[in-house]
């Protein structure tokens, strides 16, 4: 699964204006009740979408978000139904529900959420807006619905070009509707090889957040961040498979996000209540965003050798 690895990154803490019309407004409960909570991260882009659904618990007398129970979401009943789709369209669909470990490359987050996850195959059209409707046995309770990010491209540097991590390194890429920030990125992969034998693995190492079309890099930065993620290893080796650019357009509700997010975990490691939402009836974040992979690169031959021997990394076993 392509775009997999790029849940897993630690994004940057930004801070843009919230989507005009969202309310975080709850009302005080006379009864005990569930709402359900959402975090979907929709990427056309990805052939699988996946969307968290679970239940936050108001007990009686009290106003949220804050006195929703935290612990009311570790559950693995089924409280609502999902159903998802084009929302200019009257035919929605219902959203699988499976468990974790029926998704290939994603492992369920070490905090006791529900064993299960919701999901979709259907091609995402960017040029579409889609909704999400959570119903109880009663009826519809919730409902959500966000454009999409539409897909752009890298434009320099170019995979042509050998790369120098030894200067200042320009960036560009195409405007994309939708989008109000670009997180920025490098993706090293690497075979690791040690008294277990050879991994496959990867490390992502987050650069900046922007509202415009282009930045510059620090090279030198790249071993400085690549030394701050990776241990030493002096009884093994590393071999450098390529070096990646990574660029995500996300849209304003995808910043308010990124302030929930859990460092590391993506969507899929959330473990807080947000105070922000745009769930029409319930709470969380539906959103989009389109994330542009490009590469490999190959580094030019002074920059392998400050991979193998400069004073960040010579102690890396590249």
């Amino acid at each position: 699964m392509s775009r997999l690895f790029l849940v897993k990154i630690s994004y940057l803490i930004i801070s843009l204006s919230l989507i005009a019309g969202c309310s975080n407004e709850l009302v005080v409960e006379t009864e005990e009740s569930r709402l359900p909570v959402v975090y979907g991260l929709l990427d056309a882009a990805d052939s699988l979408q996946l969307i968290r659904i679970e239940a936050a618990l108001l007990p009686v007398n009290h106003g949220g978000p804050d006195a929703y129970l935290l612990d009311s979401l570790h559950r693995n009943t089924q409280f609502f139904e999902a159903d998802f789709g084009d929302a200019a369209s009257s035919q929605l669909n219902p959203l699988d529900r499976i468990l974790w470990s029926q998704i290939p490359e994603v492992s369920k987050p070490l905090a006791p959420f529900s064993d299960f996850i919701y999901v979709t195959k259907m091609q995402i059209d960017p040029a579409r807006s889609y909704v999400i409707v959570l119903s109880d046995e009663h009826g519809r309770v919730a409902s959500a619905e966000t454009s999409i990010v539409e897909p752009f491209a890298v434009t320099q540097p170019r995979t042509s070009e050998l790369l120098s991590l030894n200067r200042k390194i320009a960036i560009r890429w195409q405007s994309s509707s939708n989008a109000s920030v670009y997180e920025v990125a490098w993706m090293v992969r690497y075979i690791e090889q040690t008294d277990s034998g050879p991994a496959n693995l990867q490390v992502l190492l987050p650069q900046l957040s922007t509202g415009q079309i282009s930045a510059s890099l620090e090279g030198e930065a790249f071993y400085q961040d690549l030394a701050g993620k990776l241990v030493p290893l002096p009884d093994g080796s590393r071999t450098l498979s390529g070096i990646y650019l990574v660029v995500v357009g996300g849209s304003a509700a995808y910043v308010e996000l990124q302030q929930v997010l859990q460092a590391g975990q993506g969507i899929t490691g959330i473990q807080n209540i947000p105070a922000y939402s745009n769930v029409e009836g319930g709470l969380g974040v539906f959103t989009s965003r389109y994330t542009s992979n490009n590469g490999p690169f190959q580094l030019t031959g002074e920059s392998l050798d400050s991979l193998q021997y400069g004073t960040y990394t010579r102690l890396l076993g590249f």
